[in-house]
C-alpha cells in the first residue's frame, strides 16, 4: 500500500521487531499513531507513554481511561482528518516532553506496579 500510494519517503514499514528494537523505535519517535477500533487496555499505548512518546488514537472504550492526559490525544473514531491534524500539532511541537506531567507519570507508575504484581 505504501508503494502504491507513493509514500515511501514518509512511511517506513518495519515489520516484526524484537523487544529491544521496538523500544528503541518508540523511544526515538516523536509520536505514535494508534488507529485501533477495538481494544481493551492497550499495552502498546502504555509502552509509548512510558517512553515519553505521545499518542494519537481513536476515542474508543478501552482508551477512555486516558481522557485527562495531555500526552494522548483521543479523536472521534473513524475521524482520520482529526487524527492527522492532532498528529501534525504534536509533530510541530519543539518539546513534546511538556505533554508529560506528574499526572500521567503517576498513572504510568501505578499501572506498571499493578502489571508487575499481577504477573503481566
Amino acid at each position: 500500500m505504501v508503494n502504491k500510494l507513493k509514500l515511501n519517503d514518509y512511511i517506513v514499514y518495519k515489520g516484526y521487531l524484537s523487544d529491544d528494537e521496538l523500544y528503541n523505535e518508540i523511544s526515538t519517535s516523536k509520536l505514535m499513531i494508534y488507529p485501533s477500533h477495538n481494544d481493551t487496555f492497550s499495552i502498546v499505548v502504555m509502552q509509548s507513554l512510558s517512553l515519553n512518546t505521545p499518542v494519537v488514537a481513536y476515542n474508543i472504550a478501552g482508551l477512555k481511561i486516558y481522557n485527562d492526559f495531555k500526552s494522548i490525544k483521543l479523536v472521534r473514531e473513524f475521524d482520520y482528518k482529526a487524527m492527522a491534524n492532532e498528529s501534525l500539532k504534536i509533530l510541530k511541537m519543539e518539546n513534546v516532553y511538556n505533554l508529560f506531567d506528574d499526572n500521567i507519570n503517576g498513572f504510568i507508575k501505578k499501572t506498571q506496579l499493578v502489571q508487575c504484581c499481577n504477573g503481566i
